[in-house]
């Protein structure tokens, strides 16, 4: 079981702006439950309080939880992608950017300082992406040269996005999800 230690389940978590990726295991709180593969967005200003929690989370905070407001909370809706379905690109809006490239950016409060995009990719022309990280869904991708496979998470060693070519060998084909931190938020956590 992984949780932080500021943060035990039935902590209420007020106030922030967060992404997180269950890769594994589970979390409930007052908005659902979100089995292995749920990708949740908080949007700005809203907070929850976890009644269970299990497994392998990826975590990012666009700010810092602000626990001195929680009764400043008010009613909120999550972005809750569920990533294990079996045809995730036929439940979502993907568009084609580019000959083998589609695209589905999540719809997310531009002022919480997070976006993200699901890239799935059958060309073995390059499309760029900027971000902090990028997590290999289905099949192999080939990131700036290095191939990588499903459930392989690419991390920026800054704060700051970096530029990713994305590509995949002929005949294959690689679905992956980009998150980015706004560089504008000055109080970007991961």
């Amino acid at each position: 079981m992984v949780h932080h230690p500021r943060w035990p389940c039935g902590a209420a978590l007020p106030f922030h702006d967060r992404s997180c990726l269950h890769h594994q295991g589970s979390q409930t709180d007052a908005k659902g439950a979100y089995p292995t593969g749920s990708l949740y967005f908080n949007p700005p200003g809203s907070g929850h309080e976890l009644s269970a929690s299990s497994g392998f989370f990826l975590l990012a905070y666009a700010s810092p939880p602000n626990f001195a407001n929680t009764d400043l909370i008010q009613d909120y809706t999550p972005v809750h992608i569920d990533t294990a379905v079996p045809d995730l690109t036929a439940l979502y809006p993907f568009e084609a950017a580019q000959a083998g490239i589609s695209l589905y950016t999540v719809p997310l409060d531009p002022t919480g300082g997070i976006s993200s995009q699901f890239i799935k990719s059958t060309s073995s022309e390059s499309h760029g992406y900027v971000g902090n990280y990028l997590l290999i869904l289905e099949g192999s991708c080939t990131i700036d040269g290095t191939r990588f496979y499903k459930d392989m998470l690419i991390v920026a060693t800054t704060v700051n996005p970096q530029s990713y070519q994305i590509s995949v060998t002929k005949g294959q084909t690689c679905l992956a999800l980009g998150l980015s931190f706004s560089t504008s938020s000055s109080s970007i956590r991961v």
